[in-house]
């Protein structure tokens, strides 16, 4: 096996791990699935550890964040705060209102996470609230963004 085929698998292997990819030949589909559940839980968990305010929303975190990482990759360098911050975008966007404040307070930087500034965290609860208060407004045949109930 030369290097080039040598990298072909390893790329095939990863993205059986992560992206739920097509398994690679000669490679058991058992072993390659429980390893693949592992490295999801390890990702979940290092990425709600570093947003402790999630903890609030108690057994409702683990299956919405299974939706999020089904639909997102984990960001470049592999940061979990990134990837924390962007799984709490992600729920700001659908209303949770401890997402929401964490998105106001906080702003990404690079590989890291700062604190937003005064102003911007203002501008950005008002923008939520207006939104949730537009959304309480409207009929209820229009299209209403809401999260999936956790099983």
């Amino acid at each position: 096996m030369n290097r080039e085929q040598l990298l072909e698998r390893q790329y095939q292997l990863l993205s059986c791990l992560v992206a739920a990819g097509p398994d690679p030949e000669g490679m058991p589909a058992r072993r390659l699935r429980i390893v693949s559940r592992g490295l999801a839980c390890k990702r979940r968990r290092e990425a709600l550890s570093s947003w402790p305010g999630l903890a609030r929303l108690a057994g409702q975190v683990e299956p919405w964040f299974d939706l999020y990482a089904a639909t997102h990759q984990r960001p470049a360098g592999g940061s979990p705060l990134l990837d924390g911050y962007q799984f709490n975008l992600w729920l700001a966007r659908r209303g949770v209102a401890v997402a929401i404040r964490t998105v106001c307070e906080c702003r990404p930087y690079r590989q890291s996470v700062v604190p937003r500034p005064a102003w911007q965290r203002h501008l950005l609860s008002l923008r939520y609230g207006l939104k949730e208060w537009w959304r309480r407004q409207s009929p209820e045949d229009t299209l209403k963004i809401s999260l999936p109930t956790p099983v």
